[in-house]
């Protein structure tokens, strides 16, 4: 596919098909690699977020939704 252009992101097929698909999203519970690479991704530019619960860095799991400023 190869339509993301991060270095982060690209060459992953879950990735990939959430750019496709709204059905693919990443929702609440979901586990892998790709949530811990969009959690590194938030970290990475400085925590956008205001709010989060019971989730933790890198733990490769959604468990809260965030709250985005």
């Amino acid at each position: 596919m190869n339509g993301l252009k991060s270095e982060l992101f690209r060459d992953d097929p879950r990735l990939e098909k959430i750019l496709l698909s709204d059905p693919a999203h990443v929702v609440l519970g979901d586990r892998g690699e790709f949530v811990s690479k969009i959690q590194f991704a938030a970290l990475l530019l400085g925590g956008g977020c205001r709010r989060v619960r019971k989730i933790s860095a890198l733990s490769g799991s959604v468990k809260s939704q965030l709250e985005w400023l």
